[in-house]
């Protein structure tokens, strides 16, 4: 299965490396390279997360960061499809 990421999921994911990277360009890199590597599990792993209120949407952890990665399984070829990724310390979940 393939992992695709939108636009909007890029810009956050973009956003994160920066904010990060103003203190620490190592930590940016390491803690962006371990969001992707969640993602990437996703590709075989694709009921790995957890499900949420929104229909088909589900979530899983970037652990050990607080990073959630909110994702879609769809399409034909069925493809995981990378919708948002969020700090959860900024807000509480709605």
């Amino acid at each position: 299965m393939k992992v695709l990421w939108t636009a909007r999921a890029l810009v956050q994911l973009e956003a994160i490396h920066t904010f990060i990277a103003a203190e620490n360009r190592a930590a940016a890199i390491k803690v962006v390279t371990s969001i992707k590597e969640t993602a990437a599990v996703l590709a075989n792993f694709p009921s790995a997360g957890e499900r949420t209120n929104r229909g088909d949407v589900r979530t899983l952890l970037a652990w050990p960061y607080p990073y959630r990665i909110y994702y879609r399984v769809a399409g034909s070829p069925r493809q995981v499809r990378i919708l948002r990724v969020r700090d959860v310390r900024r807000r509480p979940s709605r």
